[in-house]
C-alpha cells in the first residue's frame, strides 16, 4: 500500500494543491510560476504541478529474507501526477537491491513531499 503523509487543509468544498496549496481563491503563485491560472487535474493536484519534481523522503516497510519486519529511508525526486506509485515501487525496489536485500518486496511504502522554505 502506498500513501501520502502529507496535511491537506479543507476549507469549504474547495480543494488544496498537494505539491503547492493553492484554492480556487488563490491561485497567484500558480500564475507567477506559469503565466496562467491552473485547474484541477485530479483531485487536491493543479494543473501547474503536473510534471514538476519534487523532492520527497520515503519510508518503505520490508520483510528481510528471514522475514523479520526492516525499514528503510531515503530521498529522492518524485514526478507528480506521473504514476507516483510506480515510481516509489521501482524507487523502493531499488534502494533495497543497493542495500543487500535481495529478493525482497515492500509492504508498505509512505512518502512526505520536502517543502522549500527559502
Amino acid at each position: 500500500m502506498i500513501q501520502c503523509r502529507l496535511n491537506l487543509r479543507r476549507m469549504g468544498n474547495n480543494q488544496i494543491c498537494r505539491v503547492c496549496s493553492c484554492t480556487e481563491e488563490d491561485c497567484s503563485q500558480c500564475i507567477d510560476r506559469t503565466g496562467a491560472p491552473c485547474y484541477w487535474v485530479e483531485p487536491n493536484l493543479c494543473s501547474a504541478c503536473v510534471g514538476e519534481g519534487r523532492e520527497v523522503a520515503v519510508t518503505c516497510l520490508f520483510k528481510d529474507a528471514s522475514g523479520k519486519g526492516q525499514k528503510l529511508t531515503f530521498e529522492m525526486d518524485l514526478i507528480i501526477g506521473c504514476d507516483e506509485n510506480a515510481q516509489l515501487t521501482m524507487a523502493c525496489i531499488g534502494a533495497l537491491d543497493d542495500k543487500g536485500f535481495k529478493n525482497s518486496y515492500c509492504d508498505d511504502i509512505s512518502y512526505t513531499i520536502l517543502l522549500d522554505i527559502s
